[in-house]
């Protein structure tokens, strides 16, 4: 094996290394998503909605335990 091979064989393994570890953070970031994926939302519309579609249970607890 001479430098060309050795050097070429480094350049395709750090090239492989790059797009799996891109691959893997798209992922990672596709699961903080609300919609889970990558389409630039946030997990603030999420929240909305869960909160709109949920009867507020924390504020309904909080006025039984004061009474």
């Amino acid at each position: 094996m001479d430098w060309q091979q050795i050097t070429s064989l480094i350049i395709v393994g750090a090239t492989a290394f790059l797009l799996v570890r891109h691959e893997m953070k798209k992922r990672q970031r596709a699961k903080l998503r609300a919609c889970g994926n990558d389409c630039g939302c946030t997990s603030d519309v999420l929240e909305r909605i869960k909160a709109e579609s949920q009867p507020n249970v924390y504020q309904q607890l909080n006025k039984s335990a004061t009474k």
